[in-house]
């Protein structure tokens, strides 16, 4: 009987095994030194901090879903794959909506200090007289950075003035007209990079910027 009330009590207290979500699933894989797993409706830190993913509503719009959002709401709109790229519908803008107290506990509040303290200097473009920009070392970003840069250095030299100027990387700084951060990083000066190449790619050398990709 006493084994029965033992094993009755290690049940209780073990997690609930996560349902299968595949968005909540490739969060957690994507941040494995930070998050554990999600269960019901959190998502667990590995610090044992739980967020909620969803405060249930399924009816905002799309402003709401920029000035509330909630963990799920960031998949609202997935990122295109493969080269069938169409443009995008209206407010159809993958990555826009951000939860903002998930990325403050991962990378830090700016306004506190505690982001420029985590981040180093990463070689822009050396070949091409780039600069330097700076980059957060959480997850390491830094490092990441570094490798697609050599890839990018590699490009034709009409590739250039896509890429240098940078258009910079971390500013303290909330969007204009709204309370919400703005979140200038290393991956959105890529992006626009490559959003500048790729608008020229008929004309340049389309085969090698989507295989540097």
């Amino acid at each position: 009987m006493r084994a029965i009330a033992v094993l009755f009590a290690l049940t209780a207290l073990s997690p609930i095994p996560s349902a299968a979500d595949p968005a909540l699933d490739a969060l957690v894989a994507a941040y494995p030194d930070h998050l554990t797993r999600h269960e019901g409706n959190d998502l667990i830190w590995k610090d044992g901090t739980r967020m909620p993913i969803t405060d249930g509503r399924t009816d905002k719009t799309f402003q709401e879903l920029l000035d509330h959002p909630d963990i799920k709401d960031q998949f609202a709109f997935r990122y295109p794959l493969g080269a069938d790229v169409k443009p995008p519908g209206l407010n159809e803008d993958p990555g826009r909506i951000r939860f903002e107290p998930f990325f403050l506990k991962m990378y830090g509040d700016c306004r506190k200090g505690e982001v420029a303290r985590r981040l180093k200097p990463v070689a822009w473009m050396p070949r091409r007289g780039g600069g330097r920009l700076s980059v957060t070392t959480i997850n390491n970003i830094d490092q990441r950075l570094a490798a697609v840069v050599k890839d990018l250095d590699m490009l034709p030299s009409e590739m250039t003035k896509y890429l240098v100027p940078s258009a910079g990387s971390y500013n303290c700084r909330v969007i204009l007209n709204t309370s919400r951060l703005s979140v200038m990083e290393c991956a959105d000066h890529i992006c626009q990079a490559l959003q500048r190449m790729q608008a020229k790619a008929s004309a340049t050398s389309p085969a090698t910027v989507s295989a540097t990709w």
